[in-house]
């Protein structure tokens, strides 16, 4: 199983979910519970945990999930 870095993380969040984020947001999701592997200075992570931690965090409320993606820099796409 490949672990991933915090940069790795981050580009792969971009990649696949179109959520930009920065360091300062990983480590605050850290804080609230997105799972990381024990041990060592540096965390790492699992993608298929940290997707799942992530998305299952979803709103279905329309402003929720709008308040939700401008704190996540993720580009806001309204309905056309």
């Amino acid at each position: 199983m490949n672990y991933l870095t915090q940069r790795a993380l981050i580009q792969r969040l971009r990649d696949e979910l179109e959520i930009h984020v920065d360091s300062p947001r990983i480590h605050a999701w850290v804080r609230a519970g997105m799972p990381t592997i024990p041990g060592g200075k540096k965390p790492r992570f699992i993608w298929e945990r940290c997707q799942a931690w992530i998305l299952g965090s979803q709103e279905t409320d329309p402003l929720a999930l709008e308040v939700r993606d401008r704190m996540l820099g993720r580009r806001y796409k309204g309905i056309s």
